[in-house]
């Protein structure tokens, strides 16, 4: 069973999209709806916004990871952000603002037109170098607009 792996209500298969080069393992969920990598979702944003870093959680110096998870509709627009950790609640919320306003290129499988689903990680950091939120390192390079 070389690239397909059943489960219980999904299935693994390997699928191209207009955006990628290669391959990608997606996760089939329904009949519409795909969840993918985090790299392949921030290659196929055409808009982006950087989380900013609430004045409130830099006085306080709240530093950590923020992760959410994004459902993306057949138009490539974000229909609702859950976040599953943030250090605090300003951060939570600076986060979901932000991914509210991402852009995404619309996904088809097998001609279709799917909702996509995935997550995206910031870091909020403060160093000697300031306050500041960031990329995981493997994404700093990925082709997208700020």
């Amino acid at each position: 069973m070389s690239g397909f792996m059943s489960g219980k209500s999904h299935i693994w298969i390997y699928a191209f999209f207009p955006f990628l080069v290669t391959g990608l393992a997606i996760k089939v969920f329904s009949q519409s709806t795909l969840r993918v990598s985090e790299s392949n979702l921030r290659k196929a944003a055409i808009k982006t916004v950087m989380p900013s870093f609430p004045e409130e959680s830099r006085k306080h110096k709240k530093t950590g990871i923020a992760v959410a998870f994004l459902h993306i509709d057949e138009k490539g627009n974000v229909e609702k952000v859950d976040t599953l950790d943030a250090p605090d609640l300003l951060i939570k919320e600076a986060v979901v603002s932000a991914i509210r306003q991402w852009i995404f290129k619309p996904t088809h499988f097998r001609g279709e037109p799917v909702k996509v689903q995935g997550k995206l990680t910031f870091y909020y950091i403060i160093d000697g170098k300031g306050a500041r939120v960031e990329n995981p390192k493997s994404f700093d390079n990925a082709n997208h607009k700020q």
